[in-house]
């Protein structure tokens, strides 16, 4: 009998360790924002240069570290992690672009980041203009694909 109250206690206490496990876990996937296999390697070349430009302060960190003022670098930090991974999102869900054009955007946003790493690094620019970096492309891609509407004849 107190052998099997304690395999039941076994029993019991496996499954609410094992239930809790995977209730309660998070998970970073977007499970809308999954990109196709034909473009996953730009989506892959992407998050590469974001780790790069994480490391540009020469910190392995996962901060980005661009002034004394810990506000600019939380927002800065959230541009080049948050805003890039939705930017990535919003070109994936386009239902209008086509699959070359998903491609092009996606690889313009590889090198805005590329570059902006390694102008970063040389002292070159002012790191704390990321966010409106993000904000003209997302404006260019949005003016891009109204000008490609109105040639279509679409409204």
């Amino acid at each position: 009998m107190r052998r099997m109250h304690f395999t039941l206690r076994l029993l019991f206490f496996g499954f609410l360790s094992f239930f809790s496990y995977y209730s309660f876990s998070q998970t970073n996937i977007d499970k809308g924002c999954k990109p196709p296999i034909n473009r996953a390697r730009w989506h892959d070349l992407i998050d590469k240069e974001q780790k790069n430009a994480l490391k540009a302060d020469k910190k392995a960190d996962n901060f980005l570290n661009v002034s004394a003022d810990e506000e600019i670098n939380f927002l800065v930090t959230q541009a080049l992690i948050k805003r890039i991974d939705a930017l990535q999102c919003v070109i994936e869900r386009d239902t209008v672009m086509s699959t070359q054009g998903k491609v092009r955007y996606l690889d313009g946003v590889e090198k805005l980041l590329k570059n902006f790493t390694a102008t970063f690094r040389n002292g070159k620019i002012n790191a704390s203009n990321l966010p409106k970096m993000i904000e003209m492309y997302e404006a260019v891609m949005q003016q891009d694909n109204n000008t490609i509407f109105h040639s279509a004849g679409i409204s």
